[in-house]
């Protein structure tokens, strides 16, 4: 588990525009995920979940070695610069793989769970999107907007087989905007992928 990373300097921020396809699927990707239990800190749901998260081989080279290959196709698809693995943990958010990650993330592979955009999506049990960090006050003195230039994100929850969200597929760009509804579904499928390859690394017991 990452320690609390040091606030490194600011990276060069690559430019990217966001792709835009027509047409949309026939599912709704902002609806919740079927059977996903919300997030809630300090509940037993939250001890369930991080017990689950323990059943997992999460330092197996070939989880992050699958997980860095789907995140590179996401990130390719959807015309973004980093693409990202994270699994939520007690006190840190941790990247099982990643495709263009910078600052904190490539330095360190994780962030403190304080400094988390990723928990917003567990918690709606659902896709969770920023369009602009700078339009959000919430996010207006968080490390990742203010040294990392992270403007816009977008996250799917990943659920264990007990339908537990312990982490996400996220993309980020240090550009604002927002995700058509094809772009959404692109992410609820590699979320989905990304949970069955976690499920992969599950030791059994």
């Amino acid at each position: 588990m990452p320690t609390r990373p040091e606030v490194p300097p600011s990276p060069t921020a690559p430019a990217a525009s966001w792709r835009r396809a027509p047409g949309s699927p026939t599912v709704d990707p902002t609806a919740p995920l079927a059977g996903a239990r919300r997030l809630t800190v300090g509940t037993d749901d939250d001890v369930r979940r991080l017990m689950a998260l323990a059943r997992h081989r999460l330092d197996d080279p070939f989880l992050r070695s699958r997980l860095d290959a789907l995140c590179r196709r996401v990130a390719v698809e959807l015309d973004r610069p980093m693409t990202l693995v994270t699994v939520l943990a007690d006190t840190a958010e941790i990247v099982l793989g990643s495709y263009g990650a910078t600052g904190v993330f490539e330095a360190h592979g994780g962030v403190p769970v304080e400094w988390s955009l990723c928990l917003h999506a567990p918690r709606r049990g659902a896709p969770y999107e920023i369009v602009d960090t700078l339009d959000e006050a919430a996010f207006g003195d968080n490390p990742l907007v203010l040294v990392d230039g992270i403007r816009s994100y977008a996250a799917v929850p990943l659920l264990t087989l007990e339908a537990l969200p312990v982490g996400v597929l996220a993309v980020l760009d240090h550009r604002a905007g927002s995700l058509d509804r094809r772009g959404l579904a692109v992410l609820v499928d590699g979320a989905h992928e990304a949970a069955a390859v976690l499920a992969g690394a599950r030791r059994g017991f």
